[in-house]
C-alpha cells in the first residue's frame, strides 16, 4: 500500500514500479527464499501522458535515433528511478528525448543488466507501456536497424506480446517445487515459457537463448511466481509475477 501511494504522490515525467521478492502491498511477510529478483524500468520524455499521477494505460511506439545508451550516472536525466535504475536508453524523436531508466537485479541480489550497445546515431524503434494494475507496471522494447534488442517487462509479462510489439510470447509454466507461506498465503515459484520459432521455459534466476525470425536473443526469468489465493493480493495487486528481460547484443 505505501508504494501506491508514493507512486500516487510523486509528479514527475518519470514513473516506475520497482519489482521486488516482497511483492505483496498490504501487511504480507517479505518472502525471499524463493528465486525472486526484481526488474526496473522508468520513462521520461516531453509527453504529459508519462506524468499522470492517476497512471493511465498506454503504450506508444516511437521511430527516433539514439542519443546514449549508458550508466545512468553518467547522465543528468531526471528519472523517477536514478536511484535503483543502472542505465539510461535515451533517444531522439524530431527534436525531442525520450528516456528510459532500467535495470535487472538476480534473486541474489547481483546486478544482472544487460548491455546491449546502442550506437549514438543509429536509427531505433522504441515502445513503451504502462498499465495500472493498483500499482503501475512498466515494459519496453527497443530495436536497432542492425537487430541490437532490449526487452523488459516488470511484473505482469505480457504487457509488449499481447500487443504484438515482439515476435515472441512470454507465459507462466509449470511450478518448480520452490514455495514460501506467508500471511497471504502459499507463493510459489514457477517457469517461464518463452516462445517463438522454438520454445524454451526457464527457472527463476536462469537464462537461456531462444530463436527468433531474425536470430537468437537471450531471454532471463526475473521473477515468475503465483499465489494460491488472493487474501492479501486484491486489489492492492496481481496475484501472479512474472518479470523477465531478453535481449541481443551483438548486430546481425
Amino acid at each position: 500500500m505505501r508504494r501506491l501511494q508514493d507512486t500516487l504522490n510523486r509528479p514527475s515525467l518519470a514513473l516506475t514500479l520497482l519489482l521486488a521478492a516482497a511483492i505483496p502491498l498490504s501487511a504480507c511477510a517479505d518472502p525471499d527464499e524463493i528465486p525472486a529478483g526484481q526488474v526496473v524500468v522508468c520513462f521520461a520524455g516531453p509527453s504529459e501522458t508519462l506524468a499522470d499521477p492517476m497512471g493511465d494505460q498506454f503504450i506508444k511506439g516511437l521511430q527516433g535515433t539514439v542519443v546514449f545508451d549508458k550508466p545512468i550516472e553518467d547522465t543528468q536525466v531526471d528519472l523517477y528511478c536514478r536511484e535503483t535504475a543502472k542505465r539510461v536508453l535515451q533517444i531522439d524523436v524530431e527534436g525531442e528525448p525520450w528516456s528510459v531508466g532500467y535495470a535487472t537485479q538476480d534473486h541474489h541480489g547481483a546486478d544482472v543488466t544487460p548491455e546491449v550497445g546502442f550506437e549514438t546515431g543509429q536509427p531505433i524503434h522504441l515502445v513503451m507501456s504502462r498499465r495500472p494494475y493498483a500499482d503501475l507496471y512498466y515494459a519496453f522494447s527497443a530495436r536497432a536497424e542492425n537487430g541490437l534488442f532490449l526487452a523488459m517487462d516488470d511484473g505482469l509479462g505480457t504487457q509488449l506480446t499481447n500487443n504484438n510489439t515482439l515476435d515472441f510470447t512470454v507465459s507462466m509454466g509449470n511450478a518448480t517445487g520452490a514455495t514460501e507461506d506467508d500471511s497471504c498465503g502459499t507463493r510459489a515459484a514457477h517457469e517461464l515459457v518463452f516462445k517463438s520459432e522454438d520454445t524454451v521455459s526457464i527457472d527463476g534466476g536462469e537464462r537461456s537463448t531462444i530463436t527468433l525470425s531474425d536470430g537468437t536473443a537471450t531471454v532471463m526469468n526475473i521473477a515468475a511466481w503465483r499465489y494460491d489465493g488472493d487474501v492479501c493480493m486484491e486489489p492492492w495487486g496481481p496475484n501472479s509475477i512474472q518479470a523477465w528481460v531478453a535481449w541481443r547484443a551483438a548486430p546481425l
